[in-house]
């Protein structure tokens, strides 16, 4: 008994030894890390649980160790929002944790909002537990009236390394740019940029404006590495990652390994990754993420810039207005181009047959020419419905009134459609400088629940890629399709379609607009000589 209780003692001791570490200065006070005298320097270790309530500060031409060793490390002011950690310029930041494997280092989290926050008695059913050191509670360093970096805040030319350790309920909310909840990279004008490696550890239950786990600024560089994951985290934009970027910028962001899951975009897009810069996907995976507001388009990957994918997984859908180059991996979501929405429109107002005319802002911008490529892919299976013309209005309202009344004063278009730029420019001009009708149709623009709007009317949703058409747009609209189910007071099939069933019809595959004595009323969807019906269920007639 006493030899196995000896090797008992012996096993718990050498744990002990290996969780604590050795030759770090030991904290366990919030001075030792935020005192008016202090600056860092060398490696240190928690060995008590530390609340904060103004930032820890990384300066210039320092380099710091911070192992959490399984403890937690919160910031805490009710009146002034902080990150809980600054690297200067020049400064650089390791943060691991040696209890990463202590079963016994456990923080409860109450999850009930998307920012997760510390809790030792979370609500029954909305709690999770961390194992291991955990950093938690900061809320962004103030930049004008906004926030940046809730967890760790790298200024242009500081260096983040994370080896393990959580980043958990972090954010950076208010005003509607705040970004970064869990790690805010920062660039200058004279090309200083802030660099994060993610090596391993975790981003979890954060929340931004824009990067609910990470915003990547212009010309910054975000790596993450196997068993990095960033993982619940939540956005209006990017929820898991943003790269902030430009095309021809240096700045990258590069998954070579490691997951983004369950992150969640709640406005403009890009549940797991919003990227406007270069963003090159070597390994790792994008999972169970999703995009509220286009019924999950974008629940992968929303890109308007330069995607270059080697490998890995993206188990989400994917919206592109920008490039993508896919040598390798896999993408088990569908990927909707910027410009195919607008395709699907036109097919159903010109019923497979006529000629369109594009406005963009620059052939030179690759987004803009990206919506045009999309607009042409979603109309390859009409081949008699051809985009004639790619006119160019320079971002300007004025220049697009004058290019479009040139276009029109020789040409007679079917269709105008404002594919990018110029949006306030969208005005036809006077008639008579051409001959016969035209329809115009505006860009997709971002509008609540994945509703597509034509002039203020809702045309329809987004469902997988595609625009299913609304009620309201065929009653609208109806007068301008070409493809016409016309029927008169008293027909069999006319009480049918009130009544909400299916019934006989003759027309070809496709959608169609219902008329009654040559008025719009709704709209069917042919599928082997029977019309689907979709007239809405509160309008039938039950009787």
């Amino acid at each position: 008994m006493k030899r196995k209780l000896w090797t008992l003692l012996l096993a718990l001791g050498a744990a002990l030894a290996l969780c604590v570490g050795a030759s770090a200065t030991e904290v366990n006070t919030a001075d030792a890390l935020t005192g008016d005298s202090v600056e860092l320097n060398g490696e240190y270790k928690l060995t008590a649980d530390i609340t904060i309530d103004r930032s820890i500060v990384i300066k210039k031409e320092k380099s710091v160790t911070l192992d959490l060793n399984g403890h937690v490390l919160q910031y805490k002011n009710d009146s002034t929002k902080g990150s809980v950690i600054k690297v200067e310029s020049g400064g650089h930041l390791t943060i691991q944790d040696s209890c990463k494997d202590d079963t016994t280092a456990v923080h409860k989290f109450d999850t009930t909002n998307d920012l997760w926050v510390l809790n030792d008695n979370p609500p029954e059913g909305k709690a999770e537990t961390i194992q291991g050191g955990v950093i938690t509670g900061g809320t962004g360093t103030q930049w004008d009236q906004y926030y940046r970096g809730g967890g760790v805040y790298v200024a242009p030319g500081g260096t983040l390394t994370m080896e393990s350790g959580s980043i958990v309920g972090c954010s950076a909310n208010g005003n509607g740019l705040s970004l970064g909840g869990g790690v805010y990279l920062d660039s200058s004008a004279n090309s200083n940029a802030g660099t994060f490696t993610m090596n391993g550890g975790r981003i979890i239950g954060c929340t931004a404006d824009g990067g609910g786990g990470v915003l990547v600024a212009l010309e910054c560089h975000f790596t993450m590495n196997t068993g990095a994951v960033i993982q619940s985290c939540t956005a209006q934009m990017g929820g898991g990652v943003y790269y902030l970027g430009m095309s021809g910028s240096s700045g990258t962001f590069t998954l070579n390994g490691g997951t983004i899951q369950s992150c969640k975009a709640l406005g403009r897009g890009g549940g797991g990754v919003s990227n406007s810069g270069e963003f090159l996907m070597q390994n790792g995976s994008i999972k169970g993420c999703t995009s509220e507001k286009d019924s999950n388009a974008s629940g992968g990957v929303l890109n308007s810039g330069q995607f270059t994918m080697s490998g890995g997984t993206v188990e989400s859908s994917i919206t592109n207005s920008g490039t993508i180059n896919a040598d390798d991996g896999e993408i088990t979501g569908g990927v909707t181009n910027s410009g195919m929405i607008t395709g699907d429109l036109v097919q159903l107002m010109l019923n497979g047959r006529g000629r369109v005319a594009a406005v963009i802002g620059s052939t030179n911008v690759r987004g803009h020419m990206d919506r045009v490529r999309g607009l042409r892919t979603a109309l390859e299976g009409t081949p008699e419905i051809t985009v004639d013309a790619v006119l160019e209005n320079q971002d300007d309202d004025d220049v697009s009134y004058q290019v479009l009344r040139a276009y029109l004063a020789d040409h007679t278009p079917d269709m105008v459609c404002f594919a990018a730029a110029g949006i306030d420019g969208t005005r036809l001009p006077d008639p008579v400088v051409f001959k016969g009708s035209i329809s115009l149709l505006a860009r997709e623009v971002p509008t609540p629940k994945s509703i597509t709007y034509a002039r203020g009317v809702n045309a329809g949703t987004v469902e997988k890629g595609r625009l299913c058409p609304a009620h309201f747009f065929f009653s609208a609209y109806g007068e301008y399709f070409e493809r016409r189910l016309d029927l008169m007071p008293g027909d069999a099939a006319l009480a049918a379609y009130l009544a909400g069933e299916t019934f006989p019809c003759a027309l070809a595959d496709g959608w169609a607009v219902v008329t009654v004595a040559g008025a719009p009323v709704g709209g069917i969807k042919v599928v082997g000589g029977v019309a689907k019906n979709h007239y809405p269920k509160g309008l039938r007639d039950k009787r």
